[in-house]
């Protein structure tokens, strides 16, 4: 996909693994911040998707007179506002933890839970595929409605929250996405209406239809080779700590020794001393690049996803120098893994400064990654 579209925080959902043996179609399902404030190159990139339709749950207050331009988009349109005015408690709330936003989410579920089913409904149409979901940034409202969707093609929930974290990459000045923000709003989802699939059922969607856009939707994984990076997406930390296994001991042990409190709070981790900041993203770094052990690397990835990005790219440079042995091919690969997800620019210095590297395995490392890259633009 082109560049300036993933830095409008646009992506192509395809490739996303299911529970049940299939694969979200390439091409088919996408997301995506306001796409009327697109500039006009970005338009063109945007014009290469073959959409068919647009998804705007944004307000009747935030449209502009451009808004829902069709013909400049070239797609149909249908502005579905998941609500048309904001409770007081969702603005700027001073809880920001992630169970405190998802309890914000499912109360902004409770009042679009018309819309969500109308959504349904109008994508399952074969005629309007591909299609896109957008509000404003492409994190809150999208972010639920993506959720939703998610869950009713049983995408795993690990790359549902995943997913949700890549926009917190996109709109940091307004909040950090947390995935654990995505698997409360599931969980209270399930208590309170069994599955997202029973929720829209209550609300008139018909299993035919249902079953319709699951259909148009999901393919065989030989169909459907994934983009690249839904391999990277951890289990969520407090899940892989809570396993009785002695790597787990380890890094919680190294967690508690930067602060007590740091398990718990990293979506935090902003408002704790710059040196634990740092040191933080180095153990998270050291971790995620052991060589060989996928628990270890599981860890430190789950560790760098649930960081405040800022966090993350403040320290990363300095964490890179101090932890990571750029000569050992496998520890260079796993950098340049992470890399790859948190930061395509540092990437790609990385892997073209190996690809010219007199060791054959560094180079070869360099020129995977590079190819690798290309095929995101």
């Amino acid at each position: 996909m082109d560049a300036r579209l993933r830095n409008r925080n646009l992506r192509d959902l395809g490739g996303l693994r299911t529970s049940t043996g299939f694969v979200v179609a390439p091409g088919r399902f996408f997301r995506s911040s306001n796409p009327w404030r697109f500039d006009a190159e970005e338009r063109r990139a945007l014009a290469a998707l073959n959409l068919r339709s647009i998804v705007d749950l944004r307000t009747t207050a935030e449209l502009s007179p451009s808004s829902h331009d069709a013909v400049s988009l070239g797609v149909q349109v249908f502005h579905l506002p998941l609500f048309e005015s904001a409770r007081p408690n969702w603005i700027a709330p001073a809880d920001r933890s992630p169970h405190a936003a998802a309890s914000r989410y499912f109360e902004m579920l409770g009042d679009g839970f018309p819309t969500l089913a109308t959504v349904v409904t109008r994508v399952a149409q074969p005629e309007r595929s591909p299609f896109l979901i957008a509000c404003a940034a492409g994190r809150d409202r999208t972010g639920i409605v993506v959720a939703c969707l998610l869950d009713l093609l049983d995408v795993m929930e690990v790359s549902i929250g995943a997913d949700y974290a890549r926009s917190g990459w996109f709109d940091e000045q307004s909040g950090w996405s947390h995935p654990e923000t995505v698997f409360e709003l599931l969980r209270l989802l399930r208590h309170h209406h069994g599955s997202t699939r029973r929720m829209l059922t209550s609300f008139g969607v018909a299993e035919d239809v249902i079953e319709g856009f699951r259909r148009s939707l999901l393919v065989s994984e030989t169909k459907a080779p994934s983009e690249g990076r839904d391999h990277f997406y951890p289990p969520p930390l407090s899940q892989l700590l809570a396993y009785p296994v002695e790597y787990a001991a380890w890094f919680k042990r190294d967690l508690d020794a930067l602060d007590p409190d740091l398990a718990s709070q990293l979506w935090r981790l902003e408002s704790f001393p710059l040196a634990t900041q740092r040191a933080a993203v180095e153990m998270f770094l050291s971790y995620a690049c052991t060589p060989t052990n996928m628990y270890s690397i599981e860890l430190g990835r789950a560790g760098l996803l649930e960081t405040p990005p800022r966090v993350v790219r403040d320290h990363l440079a300095h964490a890179v120098r101090t932890t990571i042995n750029l000569s050992d091919e496998w520890e260079l690969r796993r950098l340049l893994e992470i890399l790859c997800f948190v930061d395509v620019d540092m990437a790609r210095g990385f892997a073209s400064a190996a690809a010219v590297a007199s060791d054959p395995e560094i180079a070869e490392a360099g020129e995977d990654t590079l190819w690798f890259l290309a095929t995101l633009d």
